[in-house]
């Protein structure tokens, strides 16, 4: 398994060593700051990302309403249908989840 790709859905995964988002086999480049949340949320797959431990990589570097803008952009990266998520969940209030296919599936899919 390549610990560098994580499968979101079939045929979509993050490749973190190159920087990238495949999407169909289309490649869409992700931003530092998109690069630096997903591998928080990656690490943290399937649990809840508070919005305090997601501006706390930033290092004061962007506020709480700019962290909303930059999950908004990376949802449009990400998702089939940025209006109804399936795996960059937002929980009101609380922070973030994301979810990534199951390591099984992703095996198979190899």
């Amino acid at each position: 398994m390549n610990e560098h790709k994580i499968y979101l859905r079939e045929n979509c995964f993050i490749d973190f060593k190159k920087s990238i988002f495949m999407k169909k086999d289309l490649p869409c480049a992700l931003t530092q700051n998109e690069i630096r949340l997903l591998e928080l949320l990656t690490a943290n797959s399937g649990q809840i990302v508070t919005y305090t431990a997601l501006l706390a990589i930033f290092y004061d570097e962007i506020e709480s309403r700019n962290l909303h803008v930059h999950m908004s952009r990376l949802r449009k990266k990400i998702e089939e249908v940025p209006r109804k998520p399936i795996n960059l969940l937002s929980v009101r209030g609380i922070g973030y989840i994301l979810v990534v296919q199951d390591p099984e599936i992703q095996r198979c899919a190899k």
